[in-house]
């Protein structure tokens, strides 16, 4: 059974990468390839609620980003998750009630370079940062956020 549980959102992670790739002038299979029998992960987050007598605008958990190539999310009935728009923007939800959310970080592989996309990189653009591979960057990310020592 938990086999299909993760299968049904993994399968999907790879149709809409597939479907991104165009866009950015790559093959179809670019991303996807690189995602199959990646570190994706499923997971059941519990919120409890945020207690009545909370210092206003308390929070069951901070401002972050995921550190994954895509997030896919159950849908919920509960208003109280906050996504932000690129101008920072954010719906205000409901914090009072217990919530559950059931996240599918799909991660590429360990060896998966994290170089500049070609289709990105011009002699007027180029590349930022030396390339690291996505293994390399989830462990520092993961200590940055003390999940690792």
């Amino acid at each position: 059974m938990f086999s299909r549980l993760f299968a049904a959102p993994d399968e999907a992670g790879q149709t809409l990468l597939r479907a991104l790739a165009p866009s950015l002038q790559l093959p179809p299979e670019w991303f996807a390839e690189r995602a199959a029998a990646g570190n994706s992960v499923l997971r059941v987050i519990h919120y409890p609620p945020v207690a009545a007598d909370a210092a206003p605008g308390a929070a069951r958990s901070a401002a972050h980003q995921d550190i994954n190539l895509l997030t896919l999310l159950v849908a919920a009935r509960g208003g109280d998750l906050q996504l932000l728009d690129r101008d920072g923007s954010a719906d205000t939800g409901i914090a009072n009630t217990t919530r559950y959310s059931i996240p599918f970080f799909v991660h590429p592989t360990n060896a998966t370079s994290l170089a500049a996309l070609p289709s990105r990189v011009t002699p007027d653009r180029p590349p930022r940062n030396l390339p690291v591979t996505a293994g390399d960057y989830l462990e520092e990310r993961l200590r940055e956020i003390g999940l690792r020592s």
